[in-house]
């Protein structure tokens, strides 16, 4: 008799939020097993995306979707005054702004997103990669020059002279030999076949499960292969790998992120998560950079010398009718437009090295707070006359995330009415 398969069930929660022993959450129970997958994964990665408490997990500003067995855990920003926020409203804004980042690959996400409600994320995830793959196997698996040693009966290429001498001494008959092999087992395929690998290993439906297996037999075995960061740094996309991007992109999260149940086998784990830091600040840039035109320039992660070998990096640097600013994203909620003395410090430095007379920090919006226009970071009252020209000054704006329950995909008018408004009431 054929085991039942049993869907995953959904456990939705905010980042910076705990989550215990016994605590239930839509009708989903976090249990002690489920805590000591946790505890593995913990350990794989040093607390990068959780830290632990007793009998139980605090998670950080990483968000995205864990599934531990039959429980898939989804982790979601908040950027809510409200106490108890709305998980499905903002399910559906992570969404937008993954693929709005162009970190999921979906034309329309209208006609998924009725589904994923009762659906994960990884899910979609699975979905995605695996049509990727029956595409490139529709377009056909490229093949590969490869070194290979064997030990035969009929040489072929180049004996390898002390190998043979070592292996074949009392059978002359043989050559141990080195030559070019062209056929599919290359790093790619394997690759993508390990993936396929770990997702059999999760709870998976059956009509998933047979598209899986049934991929797996066209891939060459790659078992007993651990495939690291090294591995997906040695790409070079030429024409004929290029068709493998996609795929490959969620197969680096498939692989590298799975921690098998090496005991019990029924509490596997796959984490798809993303840091919410670098979310922001990416969603801000696609934002702004939409908008580029002959007056606006928008550029990111410029890099400049700044001690020894140590370089400084802001998030974006926006020329606007030929005048630099300093843009830097902190995904923080502040209460107040007070930011900390070292995001002033930073950005006063931005201001200096990247000849911008003003920077902006930028915040979600969370409280009704009023933003900080630009300020002075000294007073020019007690200055020589000489240098007055040379002041410099940071600007605080909070951004909205959301309007009307949706992701604002108006941020980047917003951000450059707030820089207009200003240069009109302050110069």
């Amino acid at each position: 008799m054929k085991p039942t398969f049993t869907p995953p069930h959904i456990l939705r929660v905010f980042e910076h939020q705990t989550l215990l022993i016994g605590d239930e959450v839509h009708q989903c129970i976090f249990t002690k097993k489920h805590y000591h997958a946790l505890l593995r994964f913990y350990e794989k990665h040093n607390g990068k995306y959780y830290s632990l408490i007793n009998k139980g997990v605090k998670f950080s500003h990483y968000v995205g979707a864990i599934q531990i067995g039959s429980l898939t855990i989804e982790i979601l920003p908040k950027a809510d005054k409200k106490e108890i926020a709305d998980t499905y409203q903002w399910h559906d804004i992570l969404m937008d702004m993954l693929k709005e980042c162009r970190l999921l690959k979906i034309e329309t996400l209208a006609s998924a997103r009725l589904q994923l409600r009762t659906n994960s994320i990884l899910e979609l995830y699975f979905e995605i990669f695996l049509k990727e793959v029956e595409k490139i196997l529709r377009k056909g698996l490229f093949r590969k020059y490869r070194k290979v040693q064997n030990n035969a009966t009929a040489l072929k290429g180049k004996i390898i002279f002390h190998k043979n001498i070592q292996k074949n001494f009392a059978h002359q008959e043989r050559f141990y030999a080195e030559f070019q092999q062209y056929d599919y087992n290359h790093l790619l395929n394997r690759i993508l076949r390990r993936a396929l690998d770990v997702l059999e290993k999760l709870v998976l439906s059956p009509a998933l499960l047979s598209r899986v297996k049934k991929m797996q037999q066209q891939f060459p075995d790659c078992h007993g292969e651990n495939f690291t960061e090294r591995h997906f740094q040695q790409f070079i996309y030429n024409r004929k790998a290029e068709p493998y991007h996609a795929a490959l992109e969620i197969a680096r999260l498939l692989v590298l992120n799975y921690s098998p149940d090496l005991r019990g086998g029924k509490h596997h784990l796959l984490a798809i998560l993303f840091d919410m830091n670098v979310l922001f600040e990416e969603y801000v840039f696609r934002q702004l950079k939409r908008l580029e035109n002959e007056d606006l320039k928008v550029r990111r992660q410029q890099r400049k010398p700044f001690f020894q070998r140590r370089k400084i990096q802001p998030d974006i640097v926006l020329t606007y009718l030929n005048k630099n600013y300093v843009l830097d994203t902190k995904w923080k909620v502040l209460r107040k437009a007070k930011p900390s003395i070292q995001d002033l410090k930073q950005m006063y430095v931005y201001n200096q090295y990247f000849n911008a007379a003003q920077s902006l920090l930028l915040y979600p919006q969370v409280f009704d707070i009023e933003d900080l226009p630009p300020t002075p970071y000294h007073s020019s009252k007690n200055l020589p006359t000489q240098v007055v020209d040379q002041i410099m000054y940071c600007q605080v704006c909070f951004l909205r995330i959301k309007i009307q329950s949706k992701l604002n995909k108006q941020l980047g008018h917003d951000i450059l009415d707030k820089i207009i408004y200003s240069e009109l009431v302050n110069y």
